[in-house]
């Protein structure tokens, strides 16, 4: 997981829980009930990153 975020840095493995659309917090070993959960283990996940194939009309 990379981070755009100075204060959070990069993380080779890392728990990301989202509520209502927004990441609320960053971190290892988190846990949370009743949550979907997606392993992303073959993926590279970047925080902040804006989705730039979305053109506006």
């Amino acid at each position: 997981m990379i981070s755009l975020d100075p204060d959070v840095g990069e993380y080779g493995e890392a728990d990301i829980p989202i509520e209502d659309g927004e990441i609320v917090e960053v971190g290892t070993g988190l846990s949370a009930s009743n949550v979907d959960e997606i392993v992303a283990s073959d993926h590279v996940v970047v925080l902040g990153f804006v989705d730039s194939r979305i053109h506006p009309a």
